[in-house]
């Protein structure tokens, strides 16, 4: 069944524009994680004992 999607994705991903897109969706947790860690480093560090003063 995944191999049936294959060529449909590839036809949806081949114009460049569309696959930084898709690139940019598929990583956007990855980001938003890390740009929410940066902007409240305090909350994100909370668990940590070591960094508490």
């Amino acid at each position: 069944m995944p191999n049936a999607l294959l060529p449909a994705v590839e036809r949806i991903l081949r114009p460049r524009w569309l696959y930084h897109v898709g690139a940019l969706v598929l990583t956007s947790i990855f980001w938003w994680s890390g740009l929410s860690k940066i902007f409240g480093f305090a909350q994100a560090s909370a668990h940590v004992p070591r960094w508490h003063a």
